[in-house]
């Protein structure tokens, strides 16, 4: 028969592993340290496995460890959530909700939906972090994630936003030294600037889909970098063609600071998503986020400018 186990304990190990020595744990818990470091020595007792290597300078967590956190986690994450549901039960949000965003769709899109909300709800707060990298929902504890293109996390609940487009563009100071491609075909022999791809021998490959159906040009990048914000700034400053995220380029676009170029053929269109936990319950704060965003953003309102 399994041995009992104190879930408390298992939440101050949580704690623990999250904040990476026991002095932080315990001020984060609201209890002694030598209360938290007890909890730890009969936790590993009674599972008789080691969870955590300790020196007189460190303290890390050994592979049992590390696989134990995560679930310890999970467990807390499921014990606030429900505690949050009943709170929170009916029409009444309350808590923090913490959402990531890819950078330009943050800055110009769901700031304005997160005022509204904060605006609508007295007891919620928001903790908002706006990065173009992946973000882990469950390990860093977000509730929400702003997401483009192909979903590769089978264990997330997608909701479809609406689409998102990426287009061929140029400055018009470029198109005036250069010229614009005709076909796609020309495309090698132009500057090209490409988002977080090498500009190594090989080159990077785009796929466009135009009259004819679709069509394969290896480019060879002039210009790398790791974000749209990035490829577009560069593209103005008329450094060469650049293949741009719509939600990017919109303003760009509306205000002649960019100009379309190859306008028949574009990428294949993708989606933007709104992507969170699979857990069976939902807080009243997420589920009420989740609608307001759903109407401000199907479809996007860089779609309907550019459409």
């Amino acid at each position: 028969m399994a041995q009992h186990i104190d879930l408390n304990d298992m939440i101050v190990f949580s704690a623990v592993a999250q904040a990476g020595s026991f002095s932080n744990a315990a001020a984060s818990l609201g209890m002694p340290k030598s209360t938290v470091s007890r909890r730890i020595a009969s936790l590993e007792a009674q599972l008789g496995v080691r969870l955590i290597q300790r020196t007189t300078r460190k303290l890390s967590l050994t592979d049992a460890g590390a696989d134990y956190a995560e679930r310890c986690r999970a467990i807390q994450l499921a014990a606030d959530e429900a505690n949050e549901a009943l709170q929170s039960a009916g029409d009444n949000p309350r808590g923090l909700l913490r959402i990531t965003a890819p950078y330009e769709i943050g800055r110009n899109e769901i700031t304005a939906v997160l005022a509204d909300y904060c605006r609508a709800y007295a007891d919620v707060e928001v903790e908002a972090l706006y990065t173009d990298q992946v973000v882990d929902l469950v390990g860093e504890g977000f509730d929400l994630a702003i997401r483009t293109g192909d979903l590769i996390d089978s264990s997330m609940v997608a909701r479809r936003l609406g689409p998102t487009q990426r287009f061929l563009c140029a400055s018009p100071d470029y198109v005036a030294r250069k010229g614009a491609p005709t076909e796609p075909l020309e495309l090698p022999e132009h500057d090209i600037v490409v988002f977080d791809a090498p500009a190594a021998l090989g080159g990077t490959q785009w796929t466009l889909t135009g009259p004819g159906g679709d069509i394969e040009v290896t480019v060879r990048p002039r210009i790398s970098v790791n974000d749209f914000p990035s490829v577009a700034h560069m593209v103005r400053q008329g450094l060469g063609i650049g293949l741009i995220a719509s939600w990017v380029c919109h303003d760009d676009l509306r205000a002649g600071r960019l100009v379309r170029v190859l306008e028949a053929h574009t990428p294949k269109e993708k989606s933007i998503y709104a992507v969170y936990p699979s857990r069976r319950l939902m807080s009243a704060k997420l589920r009420v986020f989740l609608d307001l965003l759903s109407e401000r953003l199907s479809p996007p309102p860089w779609v309907q400018e550019l459409s």
